[in-house]
């Protein structure tokens, strides 16, 4: 933490006093917030926070896109939007939770399943070192 604390007061002007603050409040924040996530971590949560904790992911990496959609092909925008706010993350949390549901949880159990070896397995590597060729070769032979 005190590198990153570092890094931002390096990485500003003579004449950014706001900017050091609001990264050094972020980083306190974002520690403080792992640290009571730490602290908390035995207690049970509600279903809806799970749940979002789920989709978390998919809310990181659809809502710029989902953003640009709405700004500029359907006028959204504007701090004095309301309902177009409310509008904007349901849109996104259902997005969210289909992105998760369909293509996240599908992809991890794939890689689950693909990262199991079956017993006695070397995962592909000969007793020699060398890896099995793709074209069909068993390690430690040329492919024939």
């Amino acid at each position: 933490m005190l590198g990153t604390l570092a890094a931002g007061i390096v990485h500003t002007g003579p004449d950014s006093g706001r900017d050091q603050l609001l990264w050094s409040g972020s980083v306190l924040l974002a520690a403080l917030t792992f640290a009571a996530a730490w602290l908390l971590r035995d207690r049970t949560f509600p279903r809806w926070a799970t749940g979002l904790g789920t989709v978390s992911y998919s809310l990181y990496l659809l809502h710029p896109i989902l953003l640009a959609v709405a700004v500029q092909f359907l006028g959204f925008g504007g701090r004095d939007d309301l309902p177009g706010l409310i509008l904007f993350l349901a849109v996104l949390l259902a997005v969210s939770w289909a992105s998760q549901r369909w293509i996240e949880a599908p992809a991890q159990r794939l890689g689950r399943r693909l990262a199991k070896r079956p017993e006695g397995s070397t995962g592909g590597v000969g007793a020699d070192g060398q890896a099995a060729v793709l074209a069909g070769g068993v390690a430690g032979r040329p492919p024939q």
